[in-house]
This record gives structure tokens, C-alpha cells and sequence, in this order.
């Protein structure tokens, strides 16, 4: 499972990932997405929005920790493009808050790299 939050709609868009109308849409608005991709069907698909980076993070944290199967899951990743403070800040709170067995802090691969933002955080478990 993978959440990713996004700082900007435009690389979905440049990528083909979402139409003109929705990235004027959040442009305008300032909307910050989330957005999770669904192995199952290959698709990225919206899981939530935030105008604030507070509230884009706590987003990210609930979203990703409301999926997770705690029985199944002892792995979480914290992976970013060029935001390595904004990583660790929210690796030592989930480390604080959720208390993982195995904690990692990565750079974002190429695939999901292309298709995201610059400063990008993401979650996987």
C-alpha cells in the first residue's frame, strides 16, 4: 500500500494522470491531494485533500495507518523527493505515535517520481 502527498496537481497532470479541469481546479484552490495507487486495478486514485501542510500530513498519517493490517504490516516507509527534513520529521512521529518495528526513510523511485511532485512525501506498508 502506498499513500503520496502531493504538493502540486500538475505532474498527474503533465503525466496524463488527471484532466485539465481538476488540475485548474486544485491549482486554484491550493489543494493539496493525497492520492493512493490501487495494485489491483493499476490505477492512482484520490484518498483525501488538505489545504494546510499540518493537515496534509495528518491526512497522510491517518489514511495510510486506517488501511494498514497491524498483523501483517511491521515494515513503513517514509519516501520523498528533496524533502528529507519534512521525512524525518514524520518518521520520528510515527516512530513516537505508532510505535513500527522496522522504520525506513528512502529516496522516491523513478516511476512514482515521474508522475509526482517535487517534494512529494509519500507512505508504503
Amino acid at each position: 500500500m502506498q499513500i503520496v502527498c502531493l504538493d502540486t496537481l500538475e505532474y498527474l497532470h503533465r503525466g496524463g494522470r488527471i484532466g485539465s479541469v481538476p488540475r485548474f481546479i486544485g491549482s486554484l484552490l491550493d489543494i493539496k491531494p493525497l492520492v493512493q495507487i490501487n495494485h489491483k486495478i493499476g490505477l492512482v486514485e484520490f484518498c483525501g485533500q488538505a489545504r494546510t501542510y499540518k493537515k496534509f500530513l495528518e491526512t497522510l498519517v491517518f489514511r495510510f495507518f486506517e488501511q494498514l493490517i497491524p498483523e501483517k504490516s511491521k515494515r513503513v516507509a517514509v519516501v520523498h523527493d528533496n524533502a528529507l527534513p519534512e521525512a524525518q520529521a514524520l518518521a520520528d512521529r510515527i516512530k513516537k505515535d505508532f510505535n513500527q518495528l522496522e522504520l525506513l526513510i528512502n529516496i522516491i523511485g523513478l516511476v512514482l517520481g515521474i508522475h509526482s511532485s517535487p517534494r512529494v512525501l509519500a507512505l508504503c506498508g
